[in-house]
């Protein structure tokens, strides 16, 4: 059956990039997620001794091909407004930041990293390898050990994340209209690796293919933006930095204490590729929600108990689970959240609205013209992980209907709003807009 799984998956991704005449649609990322992920299944299921069951095949042909729809609805919803691609002068003359404020976000990052550094050093004694992979495991899976690190430290890193998100931007930005302001250019890099230790030093390698995805959506849309539409160099670009960030998350197994000696194949297989076999496992074996939106509104629900409504317990992670003996993992795609609160008929619900919502958000992107630093494409690429993990974990319910994103939302509009935008010889402030 799995190789039936890929003969549809095959189908339905000529059939959207057909239609849609555009790599980045949103519903040809996630076909090829979870194509990507039934063909890394292949590479284990020997040694698993294993094969996924027709009832896998449906609901993962339902979710993707009613995500298909809903991309296809949501581009008619925007279909009287033509794409325009602007190319007035003030684009061309690129983004240049006012040194002292770049400087005043630097040096808060610099005090964020030292801040997470001092915390995570009282707590392990000796950063290293193997205290970093117990750190990770008693803080994220549920053994009891919290507060290692302060909220108010935690809320910081995210400030940190975001001023990187938008060095990565201006940076792209003016690579692609060939202006390079050399002492910002040197000051964003240093935005950008002042950040990238902080997840590190928890032991999250995750945040490192996120950096690399949200760097490839904003290349590829400020390419169009351009009129550069190719979707040869796009998918080229695109194979780029997908192998890039696995690469990078492979090597990164070691600095995390995570002691595998798997190959590059192997690993990756097994890694990315078990989320189909074990959605199959948990489809067998099913667990159901004991409260509404359990897994799927699990944003909502945090917030729900924080301002005392319910007091629900919640966990942002899956019980690990073995296949004949061998243990795999506890990621299930996004599918597993879907069917453990909602059963099938959330599959075909959670995957239209899902469609729609980004094939909206991404047209409008493609018909505003924009100049400067643009929220609405740093925020897309940001939130487009979710696509691309779509086969590995359910991202984007879970997180955007949460009170962190909207506080992401807030403070990405307060840093636009700081810093001073210099076009050519003038220096204004950009406007309020998105």
């Amino acid at each position: 059956m799995i190789y039936y799984l890929i003969f549809c998956l095959l189908l339905l991704l000529i059939l959207s990039l057909g239609l849609s005449k555009d790599i980045l649609f949103p519903s040809n990322i996630v076909t090829i997620s979870f194509l990507f992920s039934a063909i890394l299944a292949t590479f284990n299921l020997k040694i698993w001794n294993f094969k996924i069951m027709p009832m896998t095949v449906l609901y993962i042909l339902t979710f993707v091909t009613l995500f298909f729809i809903g991309s296809l609805f949501g581009k008619l919803i925007t279909l009287r407004s033509k794409v325009t691609i602007d190319k007035t002068s003030d684009r061309s003359s690129g983004i240049s930041i006012s040194f002292w404020k770049l400087i005043v976000l630097i040096l808060l990052q610099l005090i964020v990293l030292i801040l997470v550094v001092r915390s995570t050093k009282s707590f392990l004694g000796v950063i290293n390898s193997e205290n970093i992979r117990v750190y990770r495991m008693q803080t994220a899976y549920g053994s009891g050990v919290e507060g290692a690190i302060p909220g108010w430290i935690l809320q910081l890193t995210k400030v940190s994340r975001m001023i990187s998100l938008i060095s990565i931007y201006i940076l792209i930005y003016n690579k692609l209209e060939k202006k390079t302001y050399k002492t910002n250019w040197r000051l964003l890099i240093c935005s950008v690796c002042l950040y990238l230790p902080i997840p590190l030093l928890g032991g999250a390698r995750f945040d490192l293919i996120v950096l690399v995805l949200y760097s490839l959506m904003v290349l590829l849309i400020l390419r169009i933006k351009r009129g550069e539409n190719s979707n040869i160099k796009s998918i080229i670009l695109m194979a780029i930095f997908v192998s890039l960030g696995i690469l990078l998350f492979s090597v990164s197994r070691t600095i995390v204490g995570r002691t595998s000696d798997k190959g590059l194949i192997a690993y990756l297989s097994e890694y990315f590729g078990g989320s189909t076999v074990l959605l199959d496992d948990f489809l067998r074996n099913p667990l159901h929600a004991s409260y509404f939106g359990e897994e799927t509104l699990i944003g909502i629900n945090k917030f729900l108990n924080a301002v005392g409504l319910t007091n629900n317990p919640t966990t942002w992670f899956f019980e690990f689970r073995s296949v004949n003996g061998y243990p795999i993992g506890n990621v299930y795609s996004s599918i597993r959240s879907f069917v453990y609160d909602f059963g099938f008929i959330g599959v075909p619900i959670f995957g239209f609205l899902q469609g729609v919502f980004f094939s909206v958000f991404y047209q409008i992107i493609k018909i505003n013209n924009y100049s400067g630093i643009s929220i609405s494409i740093i925020f897309y690429s940001f939130i487009s992980y979710s696509l691309f993990f779509s086969s590995f974990q359910e991202m984007f319910f879970s997180t955007m209907l949460s009170t962190n994103f909207l506080t992401f939302l807030i403070v990405l509009l307060l840093l636009k709003r700081f810093l001073i935008i210099k076009k050519g010889e003038e220096i204004i402030s950009e406007s309020f807009k998105l």
